[in-house]
């Protein structure tokens, strides 16, 4: 029989998203996206925090001290938690 880890971990896509003006709603940039691997049960702004380290340390060039960031479902909605979890 198999137990479940209560922190399981799973790898997410974090990537970089800017403001269309023709299209009036945020675009992917292509070819900005890093896999994260982080435990399904952290709270949003651990995983958060975690996604910010990785990005910064992979595209320094791409990240600004000065800007809010936050994590966004594909639908565009913040994330508040992963999808199937309720923390």
């Amino acid at each position: 029989m198999k137990v479940k880890s209560r922190n399981q971990e799973v790898v997410i896509f974090i990537g970089l998203t800017k403001w269309s003006e023709k299209y009036l709603k945020l675009k992917a940039i292509p070819g900005k996206r890093l896999a994260l691997k982080v435990h399904k049960e952290d709270p949003y702004k651990v995983l958060c925090e975690e996604a910010i380290d990785k990005w910064k340390a992979y595209n320094p060039d791409l990240y600004s001290e000065n800007q809010t960031y936050v994590l966004l479902l594909d639908s565009g909605k913040e994330a508040v938690f992963l999808p199937g979890t309720k923390k």
